[in-house]
């Protein structure tokens, strides 16, 4: 499908803002970039670019937690996420559009509104027993968690959110939690490109237009850069959030 020159500068300017999260923030740029981009584009389109911009976004993080990846934890919920992105791509190829896109605001509202507890009512996703949260998990648990986590990643870009909380339950070091999420996402992203390939929901006309917003992502990753000094990172969290939310409410009854 040809896309239109105002659709194109759209894309442009989501794709510099979910660049500049990720860099700046971290938090949110998959999802943001799912829910804004399918609201002006098919949804399917806009979540098969998703992949290829994401992973773009994910090259300068990866270089620069590389030494602090946990290796073991890594290759465990890929193991697992090779088979959720699989299986991710086959519902959307199967799945109508009238129903992908309510899926993708789904899972994005999830992600947001969960994320908005975590900053506004902490001791609500802290509630339970103590000494069972403290005890270590199987490795089937990681299994399944990449699983699952492949299946939101390849749906709406949102399988961070599940990666995330498996790992936050391992009580790992700050430098090893970042460095082995980032490698995940850069993982994920890639083995995402390739499925979407195979099923045929990305193109070669769809790459080379990626390709041509590569300044465009580092245009955004430096401003995200810049941007990290100066805007404290909750309340720019909170907006990020609050918009997703908003947008997945959107996709989800008005669509």
């Amino acid at each position: 499908m040809a896309l239109s020159l105002f659709q194109i500068v759209v894309m442009a300017v989501l794709i510099l803002l979910a660049a500049l999260i990720k860099t700046g923030f971290g938090v949110g740029a998959g999802i943001f970039l799912s829910a804004t981009l399918c609201l002006f584009i098919p949804p399917k389109m806009a979540i098969a670019i998703g992949g290829p911009v994401m992973f773009l976004t994910d090259i300068l993080p990866v270089y620069h937690y590389r030494k602090e990846i946990h290796k073991p934890i890594l290759f465990l919920l890929m193991f697992g996420s090779l088979g959720g992105i699989v299986v991710g791509g086959m519902i959307m190829n199967w799945i109508p559009d009238k129903w992908f896109i309510k899926m993708v605001g789904i899972f994005c509202g999830v992600f947001a509104a969960q994320q908005l507890i975590q900053l506004y009512a902490p001791d609500l996703l802290q509630k339970g027993d103590q000494s069972f949260m403290a005890r270590p998990l199987p490795q089937w648990v990681g299994f399944l968690i990449g699983l699952l986590g492949g299946v939101a990643s390849a749906i709406s870009h949102a399988g961070g959110v599940i990666f995330s909380i498996y790992m936050l339950r391992l009580q790992m070091a700050k430098s090893a939690f970042v460095g082995t999420i980032v490698a995940v996402f850069f993982l994920s992203d890639l083995l995402k490109i390739g499925v979407y390939w195979k099923m045929k929901l990305l193109t070669l006309q769809m790459l080379l237009l990626v390709g041509w917003m590569v300044p465009v992502v580092i245009v955004g990753s430096f401003l995200g850069y810049l941007l990290h000094k100066r805007i404290p990172a909750g309340l720019f969290e909170k907006i990020i959030l609050g918009f997703v939310l908003i947008v997945s409410i959107r996709l989800i009854f008005f669509t």
